[in-house]
């Protein structure tokens, strides 16, 4: 497991390296990013706020490991069952056979109120 801390909060954010040092690394080399709030980025974001679905203030070194646990496990289970990547080509395909297949049977079913 590795994250990356992008906090606005000063204090949250060394309390997380503090509790996190092990697990720390730059933003391009992480697993996901633990935050005080949402960003947009290209990985997950563990968020932690008073509403957040993932850990709410105040919590414990021990609650926020298995909260992190929980959340790079829920992340590891859709990256494992990730099929290769479909050319572009193929959906293409794929996208023209159903329009093709819409369409003839849009065209019977018109055919047939007539």
């Amino acid at each position: 497991m590795r994250i990356n801390i992008d906090c606005e909060c000063v204090l949250l954010a060394e309390a997380l390296r503090l509790f996190c040092k092990d697990f720390s690394c730059a933003r391009a080399e992480c697993d996901f990013i633990i935050s005080d709030r949402r960003i947009k980025a290209s990985k997950p974001v563990f968020i932690i706020s008073k509403d957040s679905p993932h850990i709410s203030l105040p919590f414990t070194k021990d609650a926020l490991f298995e909260s992190l646990q929980d959340f790079y496990s829920a992340i590891q289970v859709p990256m494992a069952t990730i099929k290769p990547k479909e050319t572009k080509d193929d959906l293409e395909s794929a996208i023209n056979e159903l329009c093709d297949k819409f369409k003839a049977d849009l065209i019977a079913i018109l055919r047939q109120v007539r």
